[in-house]
Parts: C-alpha cells; sequence; structure tokens
C-alpha cells in the first residue's frame, strides 16, 4: 500500500514538472518567487543600474539588459504581494531603426514559435505571438506608444497577474 502511494505521488509530481514548459526562470530571477529585494540584489550583481518607478517597489526599471542576444534598451519588473509576476522586455523604435525591429521581431517569433508550438494561443506573424502552458505566459509583439511603434516581449507568471489584476477590479 506504501509502495503505491508512493508511486502515485513520484507520477503526480512528475506530470505536474512536465505541464509547465514555458520558460520561468529569466535573468536569474524566477516568476512567482522572486521577492524585490532578491531581485535588486541579483540584478545589482550582474552590475545592472535598478531603479524604482513610482511609490514602493511594485515595480522596477532596468536600463541596457542582454537577454535573449541582444540588449533591450529597458526592462520593467512587476511585483505583486512581493513575487515577481512580469518581466517586460521593450525595444523602442526611437532607439533603433525599422528595420532593426523587424529584424529583432522575426528572430524572436521564429524561436518562440518553434520552443514554444505547442502552447501557442495567439499568432499573427506580422505583430504578435501569445503561448500559454496555463503557469506562464510569454507573449511578443509591437506595440503603439505615443506615436511610435516598440517591440515588447514579457513573461508573466498567470496566479500572481490575475490577482493583481483583480484587485485593480476590487477598487471598482
Amino acid at each position: 500500500m506504501k509502495q503505491r502511494i508512493l508511486i502515485f505521488l513520484i507520477v503526480h509530481v512528475i506530470c505536474i514538472n512536465l505541464n509547465a514548459q514555458i520558460q520561468r526562470n529569466i535573468l536569474g530571477l524566477t516568476l512567482g518567487k522572486s521577492s524585490p529585494t532578491e531581485t535588486v540584489n541579483i540584478l545589482r550583481n550582474r552590475n545592472l543600474n535598478v531603479e524604482k518607478m513610482g511609490m514602493g517597489t511594485s515595480t522596477l526599471y532596468v536600463k541596457e539588459v542582454f537577454f535573449a542576444g541582444k540588449i533591450w534598451t529597458f526592462v520593467i519588473l512587476e511585483f505583486f504581494h512581493d513575487k515577481l509576476c512580469k518581466i517586460e522586455f521593450v525595444e523602442p523604435r526611437k532607439f533603433s531603426s525599422q528595420e532593426k525591429l523587424n529584424k529583432l521581431w522575426e528572430t524572436i517569433y521564429d524561436t518562440i514559435k518553434t520552443k514554444y508550438r505547442e502552447y501557442i494561443v495567439k499568432d499573427n506573424k506580422d505583430y504578435y505571438i501569445n503561448c500559454s502552458d496555463k503557469i506562464t505566459i510569454i507573449e511578443a509583439g509591437f506595440q503603439n506608444k505615443a506615436k511610435d511603434t516598440q517591440l515588447i516581449l514579457h513573461y508573466m507568471d498567470i496566479e500572481y497577474m490575475t490577482k493583481k489584476v483583480n484587485s485593480y477590479n476590487d477598487d471598482l
């Protein structure tokens, strides 16, 4: 009897781990786990200058971060209940030519489509791709902001982002 329970638990743990396939460890940080203090320490150990956005530590801002073979102009890190819930890499067109953005987009799109093919939720090769394994979301695409185009790459913890969005709705 004990062996059956042990075998059941081992199989269950393996199945849970196999379901979460989208990368959750980015820049040495873990979505849904890293605190603001840990995040600042890890990024500063990488010689990155971390700044707070607004009041408190719910959002951090970092300039010139190397990730996915490219130096991104800036990265925004969002927290909810002291847990990292979103990492947003941003490349505005004002710092890059449209041609460079298009080339970067093609590389990111092809990599995401190949690596996370079975998790694709939305796909439009021209400007957007979204993948989810029901634990983590990765999305990338072009976004218009202040009459300018920027390329974004998001990694999000679904549980914490849902709680964060619902907390805004509670204010209504």
